[in-house]
């Protein structure tokens, strides 16, 4: 599924202020929402026959300069818009600059459109096809499976494809998510590998929102429960693994799942070079902590190697960092080999210090090889292997 990204007009800590919880926490729970619900009564809201006032009042909050004060009128005058009335502001939306120009108010009028009456929402976009980009039927598709995920799927499901009833899915699968991840993972656990719940963009918004509101742990939980379904679907599997290394990378906070990955190397879905880039981006910058990381992703279940040890070893070739790392590890599985490609990292610039580290290997086979390899010049640091290159 094509996406297509919105402006970011102001920071996230706004978002969370002003919209967290919007629907998830402002709305019922699905056992007792209504599928339609009436209008609020709160003090203060316009009635039917203030319907002008509440247009004249969303066109007023459009026009606030400060994005947290516009947010925050745009949320009253949607919760204080019937169903009916929902289409007019849709009209004033548009006419302010839509989603190029209120992003975040754009995808939070299409939330609670599809909250409060997503057939009508639907109905709407399916007359406008200008308005379909930016993934519209999702947002609806976010409204109705925060308030009842259930019918939305069972709608989805008895709709004939294509349809906007398919590009609403991975919205609706966000809202169940948010509501019950446990239940929407057995749902898409239970569809079939060509059901809409699992397009790509699915397994992105499930990964997501978990990561968001649970942390890193329990997403790569998630990751490893969906792994039973990659025989019939093997996509869906390594789409959502190389989703989740994208995370990884993006949260430069949060620890490398080096215990994660070790058990996934040699899985189907594994690819080195994504692993690499996920290495270089989290640890790069220190070579303990690079080193850390391999360490702690254990060997290969078939090769018994560990993941591009002496590649890194070689490339960096850093005495200090690497040095230290190697000298307070000398009881680590492949001291030897990361010895090794030590000595022969530093044969071209410290041939001394190149055969200190040939000293340090213990099997006498290997130790005898790195030595006549050091005093040769020969040191076969030409014959690594890099990640998607080789």
């Amino acid at each position: 599924m094509k996406r297509h990204t919105l402006p970011l007009c102001w920071c996230a800590s706004v978002i969370l202020t002003f919209a967290g919880g919007y629907l998830s926490g402002n709305e019922a729970s699905p056992a007792t929402k209504p599928s339609k619900p009436s209008k609020p009564a709160l003090d203060g809201a316009p009635d039917k026959a203030g319907e002008s006032a509440l247009i004249t009042r969303m066109r007023n909050a459009l026009a606030t300069p400060d994005p947290a004060a516009r947010l925050s009128a745009w949320l009253y005058c949607l919760d204080h818009a019937a169903p009916e009335d929902l289409a007019a502001a849709e009209a004033v939306l548009e006419a302010a600059g839509g989603a190029e120009a209120h992003g975040w108010e754009w995808i939070l009028f299409w939330r609670r459109w599809g909250n409060r009456d997503s057939l009508a929402a639907l109905e709407f976009l399916e007359k406008n096809p200008a308005l379909q980009r930016f993934s519209t039927a999702s947002e609806v598709g976010y409204g109705w499976g925060n308030r009842d995920p259930k019918a939305a799927m069972q709608w989805v499901n008895s709709q004939a494809a294509p349809s906007l009833a398919s590009e609403m899915v991975p919205g609706v699968m966000k809202g169940w998510t948010e509501l019950n991840a446990e239940e929407a993972t057995a749902f898409l656990l239970a569809s079939k590998p060509e059901s809409p719940a699992r397009d790509s963009g699915v397994s992105w918004e499930m990964l997501r929102t978990i990561w968001q509101k649970e942390g890193a742990p329990a997403t790569t939980r998630w990751f490893e429960t969906i792994q039973k379904i990659h025989a019939t679907d093997p996509g869906f599997v390594t789409s959502s693994f190389r989703t989740l290394q994208d995370m990884y990378v993006r949260s430069a906070d949060v620890p490398f799942p080096g215990e994660f990955l070790g058990t996934q190397q040699g899985k189907p879905w594994w690819d080195d070079e994504p692993v690499d880039r996920l290495l270089r981006n989290t640890c790069w910058k220190s070579p303990e902590r690079l080193l850390d990381a391999v360490a702690a992703m254990g060997p290969h279940p078939d090769t018994g190697k560990y993941f591009q040890l002496e590649y890194y070893i070689q490339l960096r070739n850093d005495e200090e960092g690497t040095g230290r790392w190697l000298k307070s590890h000398t009881d680590f599985p492949a001291y030897d080999q990361a010895a090794a490609a030590m000595a022969r990292s530093r044969a071209s610039v410290d041939a001394a210090a190149a055969a200190e580290w040939a000293n340090t290997i213990k099997d006498e086979a290997l130790r005898r090889k790195v030595r006549a390899q050091v005093q040769s010049g020969e040191t076969g640091s030409g014959e690594i292997s890099i990640p998607g290159l080789n």
